[in-house]
């Protein structure tokens, strides 16, 4: 029921008392075109609620941290509450948080895809592979070897260096 959009605003309709269920009359035209223009206004509250929780949530997030840490962290913390926040508002659009890091996963993935290629096309493994030795070779050259502690880092090198042989197609 929860994903019912329909359902969830009948019911609020019921709590709220703005629909008296007792006074039904399924054969009465009148009764649901009032049912109708009430659940409609109920669902128009319901979208401006929802708007306003994304305004604060971005108000918050524009104000802002100190430090670039602080501030991420409390982005992150932030959309989390607003994100449940949202799912208490909009029931029919609630998504649980594995749901969400799915769906974030998936449209990372999609991003790669679009930028670089299939991640599970032999070609584009190939050519990760091959930047991944040749980084390595230069670290060897370099006697760095800092980068092997830091997956960050090794990632940002790595993008970095295939869009350098990106670029040079």
């Amino acid at each position: 029921m929860a994903k019912d959009r329909g359902a969830v605003l009948a019911v609020r309709a019921a709590v709220r008392k703005v629909v008296d269920y007792r006074e039904v009359d399924v054969t009465d035209g009148a009764w649901w075109r009032r049912y109708a223009m009430l659940i409609r206004e109920l669902a128009r509250d319901t979208d401006r609620e929802v708007v306003s929780t994304f305004v604060a949530y971005h108000q918050a997030a524009l104000a802002g941290a100190a430090s670039a840490e602080g501030r991420e962290h409390h982005q992150k913390a932030l959309l989390e509450v607003t994100q449940e926040y949202l799912g208490l508002l909009a029931p029919w659009n609630a998504q649980s948080k594995e749901e969400r890091a799915s769906q974030q996963m998936a449209e990372m993935r999609a991003k790669w895809a679009a930028q670089y290629g299939d991640p599970s096309d032999p070609e584009v493994q190939r050519k990760i592979q091959e930047t991944v030795e040749q980084m390595k070779r230069e670290a060897a050259a370099a006697q760095d070897t800092s980068w092997q502690d830091d997956d960050e880092q090794m990632a940002r090198r790595m993008v970095k260096h295939y869009r350098r042989k990106q670029g040079s197609k």
